[in-house]
């Protein structure tokens, strides 16, 4: 009896082991698991904010640009103006000096104010053309990226013939009213 007891004390003893072994490994990988979490979430975060620190400098490289850029456009338009002054000066010089071919007399500061005033009204009305447009020239690109959408719907879509028909003859129209434009300009 004592080599069978021995035995079952021993095979007794050895369960116990195994299942203390598990729960250390058990633990131990749950540590592991904790460890290796931790260690990811710390590079994810490391990796994060070097990331809002790359845009952060980004931002402030744009920034800079921009506000270079700006700085730019002023000073050329700053110049742009001076030029623009010293061409009607020249300009309003030289029309007062010139000589009428129908009266042979020279031109008189009130003859070239009307005439400044009618090209400044005509400067206008060409910038609200041009203006217009680029509006229609804008909606006519939507227009047609609307129907290049709608033609991808197929048999799908709610496009039908008559919608289709009618699309291209909106077109067409926008486009002869851009070709008018185009003309008058």
């Amino acid at each position: 009896m004592s080599v069978q007891v021995n035995t079952a004390l021993q095979h007794r003893i050895t369960e116990y082991f195994n299942r203390h072994k598990q729960n250390d490994d058990q633990e131990d990988l749950a540590r592991r698991a904790v460890a290796d979490h931790e260690q990811r979430y710390n590079k994810c975060m490391h990796m994060l904010q070097a990331k809002q620190n790359e845009m952060v400098h980004l931002t402030e490289d744009f920034e800079r640009h921009i506000a270079m850029a700006c700085e730019e456009v002023k000073h050329r338009q700053l110049a742009v103006e001076d030029y623009w002054e010293n061409y009607l000066g020249l300009r309003t010089a030289t029309s007062l000096r010139s000589v009428s071919f129908r009266t042979g007399k020279l031109m008189q500061q009130r003859e070239l104010d009307e005439l400044h005033a009618a090209e400044q009204r005509k400067d206008e009305d060409l910038q609200m053309i041009r203006l217009a447009h680029i509006r229609m020239r804008n909606k006519l690109k939507k227009q047609e990226a609307q129907l290049k959408e709608e033609e991808k719907l197929g048999d799908g879509g709610d496009l039908h013939v008559i919608d289709f028909e009618q699309l291209k003859i909106e077109n067409q129209t926008f486009s002869e009213k851009i070709e008018e434009r185009n003309d008058v300009c």
